[in-house]
């Protein structure tokens, strides 16, 4: 129970405040989002209307690609479910250009400089 020990871990270390209020979130977002996601390919008739016949895991490369269908028709359904199905690689690329070009910034400001004669 390699996992539970890492929890218990976790808990002594943030306190049972922000233990609970991190899980708390985690958890208001996921069901958010699935929730979101349900109603709205319901709403729109995704991912069938919009050439997908994927089901079940590993459809979400193929949910991306026929995405961009939702924006022809551009109602307020189609546009919310695009933002929603584009939200979570927009902000994971993001945090990894952020890390990128800190790192390029801080390796040319830490290069070793040559000594002066």
């Amino acid at each position: 129970m390699k996992w539970l020990d890492e929890q218990r871990a976790l808990y002594q270390t943030l306190g049972p405040l922000r233990f609970v209020g991190i899980y708390t979130a985690i958890s208001v977002y996921l069901v958010a989002f699935v929730w979101l996601l349900i109603w709205l390919s319901d709403e729109t008739g995704w991912p069938e209307a919009y050439g997908s016949r994927c089901h079940g895991r590993g459809c979400w490369p193929t949910y991306l690609w026929h995405s961009f269908g939702l924006l022809n028709g551009a109602t307020g359904y189609e546009i919310a479910l695009f933002a929603l199905l584009w939200h979570l690689p927009v902000i994971v690329g993001s945090i990894i250009a952020v890390v990128l070009v800190r790192r390029g910034l801080n390796r040319r400001r830490n290069r070793i400089h040559p000594m002066d004669d």
